[in-house]
């Protein structure tokens, strides 16, 4: 899977930084995994067609990105708003189909592992700091935001490398779905290649109303999963009081 990720884009979003000036307190996260996809009659040729559905975005994406430079420079933080995002909703086709894959071939008790160990970095088990700005929501419908595992893929748990998990990350009963444009698409860093332990992957959209983030880390799957709680936990502390402000 082709890790590139892109810089935000100047909008009303990264604007909401300013929104709120209380101090940060936690927010309710109800952990959970993605709703499994439909059964298919013939699974792996079903998962060879999703692959190659996959494939082909990208290559058309990579050919339209190759003709945005030649059009807008190479240097994508130059480019103005505009030019961005529609760059950005091209890449979100590829990005949508390839968790369309992820979670299709994944071993649901892969992703029951992942919400495990995320709730316990949560709580602090193991060598993992409990994480003060989050509390562990029983239900979506108490929640103020909702994690869904969706997949996750690289080196082996016996091997030190890559791994990377893949998680979509929306609102609970709490808030209104407009809260998430209090999370800055340039959040938490600009990045042109998706080795920052956290990036966004897929922006809020009134129609499509959930962020994608992925985390990564080349240790085990648990430090994975630590670092994924400890994305959130900073999201919180610098614009929980913000999502609050707009979500309410």
């Amino acid at each position: 899977m082709p890790r590139i990720a892109f810089v935000c884009l100047v909008s009303l979003a990264c604007a909401s930084r300013a929104l709120a000036a209380d101090p940060p307190q936690p927010l309710r996260v109800f952990f959970t995994t993605a709703p499994p996809p439909a059964p298919a009659a013939d699974p792996k040729a079903h998962a060879k067609q999703l692959e190659k559905d996959r494939d082909a975005l990208w290559s058309q994406y990579d050919a339209f990105f190759k003709e945005m430079k030649k059009k807008h420079g190479k240097d994508l933080a130059k480019w103005s708003a505009e030019a961005k995002d529609e760059n950005q909703l091209v890449y979100e086709k590829y990005v949508m189909k390839a968790m369309e894959y992820l979670l299709f071939t994944i071993k649901p008790k892969d992703l029951e592992d992942s919400i495990r160990d995320i709730k316990n970095s949560v709580v602090g088990k193991g060598l993992a700091g409990v994480k003060e700005n989050i509390v562990i929501a029983e239900s979506a419908a108490d929640a103020h935001l909702v994690l869904e595992a969706v997949g996750r893929y690289g080196a082996s748990k016996l091997v030190v490398g890559p791994k990377h998990f893949v998680f979509r990350f929306g609102v609970g009963g709490k808030l209104k779905p407009e809260a998430l444009t209090a999370i800055p698409r340039d959040w938490p860093r600009p990045t042109w290649w998706a080795d920052e332990q956290c990036s966004q992957y897929h922006y809020y959209r009134p129609d499509e109303p959930y962020i994608v983030f992925k985390a990564i880390d080349d240790q085990r799957w648990r430090d994975v999963m630590n670092t994924t709680s400890a994305c959130i936990n900073n999201l919180i502390q610098e614009h929980g009081a913000n999502i609050l402000a707009m979500g309410s």
